[in-house]
């Protein structure tokens, strides 16, 4: 069965997090992006923007299976939480993108990429589940669902836009986390997306 892995460097990632006590500032090419409210910043929470090139997936690609791994490189939590990958609703720019805007001169309808319908789709298309205390540092898997099966399937055969991937906490609240980026030193610690797929068919499968 094929599968395409891809973990990009700096130079072909596209990846940044969006920081609410910061909201003018661009972390493009920050080593680290974290998620969730830090524990010993009140307030401060922080949102990952990532997206993948799926371009080399086939038009009649049938996904089976997927998995995104993050590596872990910061616990700032006390909380066991679910961190929940949603699809993104604004072409966002990389070296543009913050708190309060997608790119130059646009504003996310809510800031942080807040609306649900308007910059974001309230519908997960894979999580993970998060101990109060990580191993640093560690693997975290994120496993997609039905749903995001279906829309990297839909990317695959054109009908999709990509506009990558937004991933938040579920509560937001003393649970944040940091993770390496395709900017991070090793590359090992890089955002990784395995896709196992079939070429025509009816049934699909993603894996990582």
């Amino acid at each position: 069965m094929p599968t395409l892995t891809l973990q990009p460097g700096g130079a072909a990632g596209l990846d940044t997090h969006i920081i609410s006590d910061l909201p003018t500032t661009n972390n493009a090419t920050t080593a680290n992006a974290s998620v969730g409210e830090h524990n010993a910043i009140a307030g401060r929470v922080e949102r990952t923007l990532i997206k993948f090139d799926l371009s080399s997936l086939p038009s009649n690609t049938l996904v089976t299976a997927a998995n995104l791994t993050l590596t872990i490189t910061s616990d700032q939590s006390d909380n066991a939480r679910t961190a929940n990958v949603f699809e993104c609703l604004r072409a966002w720019v990389e070296a543009q993108a913050t708190w309060n805007i997608w790119k130059t001169s646009n504003n996310w309808t809510t800031a942080g990429a807040g609306s649900a319908g308007n910059d974001y789709v309230n519908t997960a298309l894979a999580s993970a589940s998060y101990t109060a205390s990580e191993t640093v540092p560690s693997e975290k898997v994120y496993t997609f669902n039905a749903a995001g099966l279906a829309w990297i399937q839909a990317v695959a055969a054109g009908t999709q836009t990509n506009n990558g991937w937004i991933i938040r906490m579920q509560t937001e609240l003393n649970d944040g986390y940091g993770h390496g980026t395709s900017d991070h030193a090793t590359p090992s610690s890089r955002p990784k997306l395995i896709v196992e797929y079939t070429k025509g068919g009816a049934f699909f499968t993603l894996l990582l």
